[in-house]
């Protein structure tokens, strides 16, 4: 199963939701690393019924302003504001899983992490 595919707009309306919360996986076609992070993705969005994993096709054509510049890169939203970003691959989710975990808790004080912080720098 392929996550489903949203395009900016679909972001954008978000804002107008209350309590979303969304992880996008920043992506392209062509990136194989891309692939392999979709699939973590689908294996992980199962336990948490309360977030909608979705994907972005970014194209030269189609390149989102409000993104990092880096693929692969995963966002995380809150009624479509990026609170937090993670950027390039990992071997396992366990830290990206205790992240989601300790956002979705409010348990991860983003005031505390600089941009260059990752995602093993802040997890439990």
């Amino acid at each position: 199963m392929a996550l489903p595919t949203v395009t900016q707009q679909d972001l954008f309306d978000k804002r107008a939701e209350t309590n979303a919360w969304d992880i996008v996986l920043l992506h392209h076609s062509e990136c194989t690393a891309c692939g392999d992070i979709e699939g973590q993705l689908e294996g992980i969005a199962g336990n948490y019924p309360t977030v909608t994993f979705s994907k972005l096709d970014v194209t030269s054509d189609d390149i989102p302003l409000f993104a990092p510049p880096v693929l692969p890169a995963i966002l995380a939203l809150h009624n479509g504001t990026r609170i937090w970003e993670a950027l390039g691959t990992f071997s396992n989710t366990t830290n990206l899983e205790t992240t989601i975990t300790n956002w979705l808790n409010m348990q991860v004080n983003f005031d505390d992490i600089s941009g260059a912080t990752s995602i093993h720098e802040f997890s439990t």
